[in-house]
C-alpha cells in the first residue's frame, strides 16, 4: 500500500492544468494562474483517491486514506508555495500571505519572507472516494540556507477519518516529520548528513474497538541515532496495527524529502543570493575596441548582506577574452578585454556557488558608436546649442554669450553649471538636469539657481532650461 501512496505524490504537477477561480486583486495574474492550477489538480483528488484505497474500510484503511490525501496536497501546496515563493522575490515582495478558499470547501493559506515559504490545506467534510471527516497539511521549507548551508523542511499532517454507513469505524492519525540537511561550498546537498524525526500517533476503530500506536522513527547523523521506537501501545494494538504506524512514518519521510527537493528550487533560483558585479572602467557600452576591464564579482545573502564564500564562474559569449577561466573562489576578480572590432558585442554570465545558494548575474560589454545627439534650446534669455557625443561624459552647449556646462552622474543626468555674459551682463548658475532620449531622440531638462549682476545689485531666482534632442553622426572615438 506504501508504494501506491509514493507513487502518486510523486508523479503529481502543476503543468498544463486550468480550473476555476476565485475573485483576486488587480495586477496578480500569474499568481492567480497558479492557484487555479493548484485549485484544479487539488480537486482531482475526487478520481485519484478512490482508486488508491480498498472497497471495505477498516479503522487501518482510513489512517491511510488521511496521509494519502496529506501527502498528494503536501505536494501541491508546496510547489505552489515555492513558485510564489520565487515570484514575490523576484518582484521585490519579500514577505507576504495569500489564502483563499475553493469551490469544493477546501481551504488554502500561504505565508513566505526572504528565505522561507510555509503552506496549510484543510479538507473538512465530504472527502474523496466518499470519506467524511478532516485532513489539515502543513509544510514549511527553508528556501535560502542560513550562513552554515542548513536548510529545514517540516511536513505535519492531521486527520480524522470515517466512512459513510460504518458506524464505529473511523481513524485520527498525527505526523510530522521534521527534517534538516546542509550544502556544501557548491551548493549541493550533503549526502551523508541529515537529521529527520517522525513522530506517528494513530489511534484507529473497528465497529467501536480501538487501538492506538504512538511511535517515532530517527535518522540523525548528528546524534548517531537510527531506527524506530514504540512511545506508547494499547494492548488492543496488534501487528498489523503496529505496521500500519510504521509504514504511515517511512510515507511521511517521503514527504519530507519531497518537499526538500521543491525547497532546491528555491536556493537554486538565484533569489537567495545577490551576485554583485562591477567593472572598471564602469562605462560597458561604446567602449573602445580592446578596452581592458577590472571585473569583481562579489556574491552576498540576500537575507543578511554577508559575503557567502564558495566560487563563481565566469562564461564568456563572444569577444574577446577574460582571464581567469574556470572556479574562481568567491570574491572573485577578473580581467577581461572587449572585442578588437568595431560594432561587437559580448555578455559575460556569472555563476556563484556556496553553503548559502547560488547566484546569478550578467555583464554586457559592446564596441559600438555611442549614440549622439544635437541639443538645442534654452530658458529666458538664452538659446544655445552643441553636440552631446555620449551622454555619460561632460559636454557643453553655447549660445546668447553663455557656456553651460554638463557633469553626467549617468546617462539620466547630472549637474550643470553656467557662466557668461548676456546683454552685457554677467550671468552664472546652474544645479541639476535630466535626460530622456532613446534612438529617436528625446529631450534635456535643467532646473536650478540662477544670478545676474546688475547696476542695482546681485539678483538671483530659480529657474529651468528645456532642450530638444535630435539624433546625429556618432562623434570618432579617440
Amino acid at each position: 500500500m506504501n508504494e501506491r501512496y509514493i507513487g502518486l505524490m510523486s508523479g503529481t504537477s502543476l503543468d498544463g492544468v486550468d480550473g476555476v477561480l476565485v475573485e483576486w486583486p488587480e495586477g496578480e495574474a500569474a499568481l492567480r494562474e497558479l492557484f487555479v492550477a493548484y485549485e484544479r489538480k487539488a480537486r482531482s483528488l475526487q478520481d485519484e483517491l478512490p482508486r488508491m484505497l480498498p472497497m471495505a474500510y477498516t479503522g487501518i484503511d482510513l489512517g491511510y486514506s488521511g496521509l494519502a490525501t496529506s501527502l498528494i496536497t503536501g505536494g501541491l501546496q508546496n510547489a505552489a508555495a515555492i513558485e510564489t515563493w520565487d515570484r514575490a522575490q523576484q518582484n521585490g515582495e519579500t514577505t507576504g500571505s495569500h489564502s483563499q478558499t475553493a469551490g469544493d470547501g477546501s481551504q488554502f493559506s500561504m505565508q513566505w519572507d526572504d528565505s522561507h515559504a510555509s503552506s496549510t490545506t484543510v479538507f473538512e467534510g465530504t472527502l474523496p472516494g466518499g470519506l467524511q471527516g478532516k485532513v489539515t497539511t502543513k509544510v514549511d521549507i527553508t528556501t535560502c540556507p542560513d550562513a552554515s548551508g542548513k536548510v529545514n523542511v517540516s511536513f505535519t499532517s492531521e486527520s480524522e477519518i470515517r466512512a459513510s454507513g460504518q458506524a464505529g469505524t473511523g481513524a485520527h492519525v498525527k505526523v510530522s516529520a521534521d527534517l534538516d540537511k546542509y550544502l556544501d561550498d557548491d551548493a549541493n546537498l550533503i549526502d551523508d548528513q541529515i537529521d529527520m524525526d517522525v513522530h506517528v500517533d494513530q489511534r484507529t476503530f473497528d465497529n467501536y474497538e480501538g487501538s492506538f500506536v504512538d511511535i517515532t522513527d530517527t535518522l540523525s547523523t548528528s546524534r548517531g541515532e537510527m531506527g524506530s521506537k514504540v512511545n506508547k501501545r494499547s494492548g488492543k494494538a496488534n501487528d498489523a496495527a503496529m505496521q500500519s504506524a510504521e509504514g504511515i512514518a517511512k510515507m511521511a519521510k517521503m514527504a519530507a524529502l519531497q518537499a526538500l527537493e521543491g525547497a532546491k528550487k528555491g536556493w537554486e533560483s538565484g533569489r537567495c543570493v545577490d551576485l554583485q558585479v562591477t567593472s572598471s572602467p564602469g562605462k560597458r557600452t561604446g567602449v573602445t575596441p580592446g578596452t581592458s576591464f577590472k571585473v569583481e564579482a562579489k556574491p552576498r545573502a540576500r537575507s543578511d548582506g554577508a559575503p557567502t564564500g564558495g566560487s563563481v564562474t565566469a562564461t564568456l559569449s563572444g569577444g574577446s577574452s577574460i582571464e581567469p577561466g574556470g572556479k574562481v573562489r568567491a570574491d572573485a576578480t577578473y580581467t577581461y578585454k572587449a572585442p578588437e572590432e568595431k560594432d561587437k558585442s559580448a555578455s559575460i554570465a556569472f555563476e556563484s556557488r556556496s553553503k548559502r545558494g547560488v547566484g546569478k548575474a550578467t555583464a554586457e560589454f559592446d564596441t559600438k558608436a555611442q549614440r549622439a545627439y544635437h541639443a538645442s534650446g534654452g530658458g529666458g534669455a538664452f538659446h544655445g546649442s552643441g553636440t552631446i557625443c555620449d551622454l555619460e561624459k561632460p559636454f557643453t552647449i553655447s549660445g546668447s554669450g553663455v557656456t553651460m556646462t554638463f557633469t553626467p552622474s549617468s546617462a539620466q543626468g547630472g549637474s550643470y553649471s553656467y557662466s557668461g555674459s548676456i546683454s552685457g551682463f554677467a550671468v552664472w548658475g546652474g544645479t541639476g538636469y535630466t535626460v530622456s532620449a532613446d534612438e529617436n531622440g528625446g529631450t534635456m531638462n535643467g532646473s536650478g539657481v540662477g544670478c545676474v549682476k546688475t547696476p542695482k545689485g546681485t539678483r538671483c531666482a530659480n529657474g529651468t532650461e528645456k532642450y530638444t534632442l535630435t539624433p546625429t553622426d556618432p562623434c570618432e572615438q579617440e
